[in-house]
């Protein structure tokens, strides 16, 4: 899986960006959610990311011509402020989902 949500019964969440790219540095996003009458409010606590590390070519990423950030650490950053973001979400199917007009599959 490239990028995806994950949603957990605790009401935490996280969602990972696209690791197919070695150039990115934020690798996920997280923190809690709430869900009421078809709006996903996430609270975004943190970030997990990449930090040091050096620039060099890659046997194992595709993306951006084979670039990619090596031998760095991979952190958790509480944000200073959390902020609140509301989704628009629309069940069409038992493992479809839409987020702002946008279609994610449920997978167990």
């Amino acid at each position: 899986m490239l990028e995806h949500y994950q949603f957990k019964k605790d009401h935490s969440f996280e969602y990972s960006t696209n690791s197919d790219d070695g150039l990115h540095r934020v690798r996920a996003i997280g923190g809690t959610y709430t869900y009421s009458n078809g709006m996903l409010k996430l609270l975004v606590k943190y970030t997990r990311e990449i930090t040091g590390g050096t620039l060099n070519r890659s046997t194992i990423y595709s993306s951006n011509d084979s670039w990619s950030i090596e031998d760095g650490t991979y952190a958790k950053r509480a944000l200073k402020s959390p902020l609140w973001f509301g989704i628009e979400v629309k069940f069409v199917s038992s493992t479809r989902v839409s987020f702002d007009s946008r279609m994610y599959y449920k997978i167990n």
